[in-house]
């Protein structure tokens, strides 16, 4: 099959660009139930605390809002005994540009999958975007959306004889962003 792509010039197409969007919480005609507001500071953090290496989560201040969607990973059961099965794994790194900005959290940004049937195996990675209450400036209202890459690396599962098992591809995370 890979020599036969190849003869051809036929390849596999890219994978498309997901986008997360995430509207102004703050419009006066946002749905409360699109957001959670944040009404005091959080206590502090217990336990052992972020990863070794893992920057810290960012903090939200009183009045924050923070909205959340969800990305499911899993790796489908391959029922015909082919060989070169492998379990799969997958990792969302968030760009440097998205950390720094303070903005997002995941609630998992790497796992393991087991091949089964597709709801049972699926592992739910929650993205948060918490903003900050922007500041009036005399009543009016500044902002822009702002834009961040987050990469994803699928690894493992069936693929053909001499191809990689590492599949990359690519989120947008769009948030509108007051000042």
């Amino acid at each position: 099959a890979k020599e036969a792509r190849k003869v051809i010039d036929l390849s596999f197409p890219e994978s498309p660009n997901i986008l997360l969007k995430f509207p102004d919480p703050f419009d006066p005609n946002a749905n409360p139930s699109t957001y959670v507001e944040i009404a005091a500071a959080p206590a502090a953090p217990t336990g052992k605390g972020p990863a070794k290496g893992a920057p810290p989560a960012p903090v939200a201040a009183p009045g924050s809002r923070q909205q959340t969607k969800r990305l499911y990973f899993n790796s489908t059961k391959v029922s015909d005994n082919r060989a070169g099965v492998t379990p799969g794994s997958f990792e969302v790194i968030l760009s440097q540009e998205a950390k720094e900005s303070g903005l997002w959290s995941l609630s998992v940004d790497k796992g393991s999958l087991t091949a089964a049937s597709v709801d049972a195996a699926a592992v739910a990675v929650d993205v948060t975007c918490t903003l900050p209450k922007p500041r009036s400036l005399g009543g009016v209202v500044v902002g822009s959306w702002k834009a961040f890459q987050v990469e994803v690396v699928l690894k493992g599962g069936w693929c053909l004889p001499g191809e990689s098992d590492e599949h990359r591809m690519w989120i947008t995370l769009e948030a509108y962003v007051g000042l």
